[in-house]
Parts: C-alpha cells; sequence; structure tokens
C-alpha cells in the first residue's frame, strides 16, 4: 500500500531529523567542561618550555584526578636524555613521585616524540596528584600535555 504525503510533512520530517542529528555530539563537543565517568570535566593544556630539571605541567587539584590524554616530548639540544611524565606532590612533583609513563629516550641529537593521543587517558593512582616532566639529564627540553581534571 503507498501513500502520499505532502511536502509540508515531509519537511517537518527532515527538520526534526536535522535537529537530532545537530544537537547530538556537537553540542557535547563545543562545551567548555563534559563529563568522564558520570563527573565534570575541566579540560587543560600545558606548555613547558626550554627546561632543565623536573618540572610540573599541571598542578594537583585536590579531590580530583589529573588524566592525560596526549602529549609531545622534545629534546632541544644534541645531547642523549631520556623524558617521563610523572605524578606526585610537592614542589615540581619532589614527593610521591610515581611514573605515568615510560621513559621516552633520546639519542644525541635534537628530536620530538608524539606521545599521541591515547584512547585511554593515563590516569594518576589517586586524586590530588600533580603531572610533572621529569628529564634524566639537566639538558634542554620541551613538552606539551593535554587531559582533563575530574573524579
Amino acid at each position: 500500500m503507498t501513500r502520499k504525503v505532502g511536502a509540508g510533512l515531509v519537511a517537518a520530517i527532515a527538520t526534526v531529523a536535522t535537529v537530532v542529528v545537530v544537537s547530538g555530539p556537537q553540542l557535547l563537543q563545543g562545551q567548555a567542561t563534559e563529563t568522564y565517568n558520570y563527573g565534570r570535566v575541566v579540560p587543560y593544556t600545558c606548555l613547558l618550555v626550554a627546561q632543565s630539571t623536573t618540572q610540573q605541567c599541571k598542578a594537583l587539584t585536590a579531590g580530583l584526578k589529573t588524566y592525560v590524554t596526549d602529549g609531545l616530548v622534545s629534546n632541544n639540544v644534541g645531547t642523549a636524555q631520556t623524558l617521563k611524565l610523572v605524578t606526585g606532590t610537592g614542589t615540581n612533583c619532589g614527593t610521591g613521585t610515581a611514573d605515568l609513563t615510560h621513559a621516552v629516550q633520546f639519542a644525541a641529537a635534537v628530536g620530538n616524540v608524539n606521545l599521541g593521543s591515547f584512547h585511554t587517558p593515563l590516569q594518576p593512582a589517586a586524586a590530588g596528584l600533580a603531572v610533572c616532566v621529569t628529564p634524566s639529564a639537566a639538558t634542554s627540553y620541551s613538552a606539551t600535555i593535554s587531559g582533563f581534571v575530574a573524579p
């Protein structure tokens, strides 16, 4: 059985379908805060330029975890060293330090390593920990780290 539908009804259905599609994920992506594990999320990005000692990238937030979703580390001079992300408390993660990533190896050359976008965010062992970058030598490095703070 075939039914004829008026042009007005077809236009109304198309409009509703468009609204449903547009109001879905795009609204979530445009928000300054989102949710993760049913909690409110606050995104962050930090940039460390020409550092040579352990530096805090994201300060601790009491009662919340600092997740890492993306990272890029760079060796700025032709000296071999390793760089890794760590968590901890105190000045520049000086207390209770724990590895968040393995040590990224740099030969005696300038270079970058894209840690990538993690499908599952790197998660600290507990709430209330800062995220820092630690070099193995007092040699210039840079880093860009992104993520979010959430319960």
